[in-house]
């Protein structure tokens, strides 16, 4: 089990073991129902993820960044890390088919709507981040939900970048892109 998080402020990774599987099974410390297997999954700055690795004998794994064009900038591939397996052999496991259920609020009672612009200010040597129009003010409270309900968020991005969003408290579900 790997859980990764890219901590950069400004880099996008494109994780990839080639000749593996992702065997993923949680996004930004919610897991998912069942596990979701692709050959690369990209983090943006403060994504979170877990992954199920089914090494073989002996022997060294790249973990890569495929080439991923974010906008105007291209990552090109490159190896940061690798895993070394040694050891005694065992009979692998099988890997689960299902992992927590949870409940989809793809047509759930809509409590409330929100709507939150991202989009960017600033001058193009200080870009500035805004949602709404508002820099990030650690000391302020910009949105506040009733517990119990159950809102709908969604996010329009005005800006030429590619922005991550997650919520650091609660869980959510992504219904549509």
């Amino acid at each position: 089990r790997l859980r990764m998080v890219n901590a950069s402020n400004d880099d996008f990774y494109n994780i990839k073991i080639p000749g593996q599987d992702l065997h993923i099974i949680s996004r930004d410390g919610n897991t998912l129902s069942v596990v979701e297997n692709k050959e690369s999954e990209v983090l943006a700055p403060g994504d979170r993820i877990e992954i199920l690795f089914k090494a073989g004998l002996w022997g060294e794994y790249d973990i890569q960044s495929a080439r991923y064009v974010q906008g105007a900038f291209t990552y090109v591939e490159d190896n940061f890390m690798k895993i070394k397996v040694f050891g005694f052999p065992v009979i692998p496991r099988s890997l689960p088919a299902a992992l927590i259920p949870y409940d989809n609020f793809a047509n759930a009672r809509i409590d409330n709507t929100r709507v939150l612009t991202l989009s960017e200010g600033g001058t193009s040597e200080n870009t500035t981040f805004l949602i709404d129009g508002k820099k990030f003010n650690p000391e302020v409270i910009n949105q506040i939900m009733t517990l119990g309900t159950t809102e709908e968020w969604r996010i329009i991005n005005e800006s030429s970048e590619v922005h991550p969003f997650h919520i650091h408290v609660n869980p959510f579900q992504v219904v549509s892109i």
